[in-house]
């Protein structure tokens, strides 16, 4: 006697194929703090990049003291990082730097260039 799941094997098919068939498709960016779900995917990690260092600048004027922490997760290093990859300690010591410079910019949520700065947050470091 063969087994249910050895018969849906055989016959290529499965008991959810309707449902994996009839659900819309992964959306390319689940994560984005600035733009509308339908509107995050026209945008790329390099544009994203570029709005994010012109929020920054913007904010550096309004204040040259977020410099010391806002360096590292906007320079061109930080473009080719990904969480997902390293190592615990390091996305730990990641996120703790993060959660400092979210709390440095915080009298700015307001403002539009600090919005600019969190998507890129958002979006490179999947940080939500």
């Amino acid at each position: 006697m063969v087994s249910s799941l050895a018969a849906q094997i055989s016959k290529g098919v499965s008991l959810n194929a309707a449902q994996l068939s009839s659900q819309p498709k992964r959306r390319h960016y689940a994560f984005t703090y600035l733009f509308p779900e339908k509107e995050a995917s026209q945008h790329d990690m390099d544009s994203i990049f570029a709005l994010a260092q012109s929020g920054y600048a913007a904010l550096l004027v309004i204040d040259p003291s977020l410099s010391q922490t806002g360096d590292t997760f906007l320079s061109n290093a930080a473009r080719v990082v990904d969480r997902t990859v390293m190592p615990r300690d390091q996305v730990k010591e990641l996120q703790l730097s993060i959660a400092a410079f979210l709390r440095q910019i915080s009298k700015y949520l307001l403002e539009i260039p600090t919005s600019k700065v969190i998507e890129w947050l958002v979006r490179r470091f999947r940080y939500a």
